[in-house]
C-alpha cells in the first residue's frame, strides 16, 4: 500500500490537486505534472501553490492544472502535501503601490533638478541675460522665484 495516499481513505475532505512545474511561452502549463494533497477548498485551476521539493530551500511554486482528481491508490509515487496557496492578488497590490511610489519619487527628482538648474542659472546670470529664459521655458513650466524678492 502507498501510505502517502492512505489519508484519502480515512478523510473525505482531502483533495487531490494536479499541478505543473512549468509553463510555456503562452502561459500554459507544460512539462512535469504531479498530484498533491490538500485540505484547502479554495484552490482552483490557475492558482499558484507552494509544494515541497528536494532542491534549494525545499520548496517551489507550481501552477494548478486540475482539482479534485482521482487518486491512483496503486501508484508507488509518493504524494506530497500542498504547503500553501500563493496570494497573487495581494502581491499585485504591492507591486502597484510600489509603482505609484516610484512615479512620485521620479516626479520629485525631476522637480528638484529643474529647481536646482534654475537657481544655478539665475545665480550666474546677469539681469539682462535672464530675458533669454523666456525663450527656453515652456508655457506650462512653473515660474522661477526671484530669491531677492521679499516673501
Amino acid at each position: 500500500m502507498n501510505y502517502s495516499t492512505a489519508v484519502f481513505l480515512v478523510n473525505k475532505h482531502v483533495r487531490a490537486i494536479r499541478a505543473a512545474y512549468e509553463i510555456n511561452a503562452k502561459g500554459e502549463p507544460c512539462g512535469n505534472f504531479e498530484v498533491f494533497k490538500t485540505f484547502d477548498t479554495t484552490i482552483k485551476v490557475g492558482d499558484l501553490i507552494v509544494i515541497p521539493t528536494t532542491t534549494r530551500v525545499k520548496r517551489t511554486v507550481v501552477m494548478v492544472t486540475e482539482t479534485d482528481v482521482e487518486v491512483d491508490f496503486e501508484s508507488t509515487a509518493q504524494m506530497e502535501w500542498v504547503v500553501d496557496k500563493v496570494d497573487a492578488a495581494e502581491f499585485a497590490v504591492t507591486l502597484e503601490k510600489e509603482q505609484q511610489a516610484i512615479s512620485m519619487i521620479k516626479a520629485a527628482e525631476l522637480r528638484k533638478k529643474r529647481e536646482e538648474l534654475a537657481a544655478t542659472i539665475l545665480a550666474n546670470m546677469d539681469p539682462e541675460a535672464t530675458k533669454m529664459l523666456e525663450l527656453v521655458a515652456s508655457p506650462d513650466a512653473p515660474a522661477v522665484a526671484d530669491e531677492s524678492a521679499p516673501q
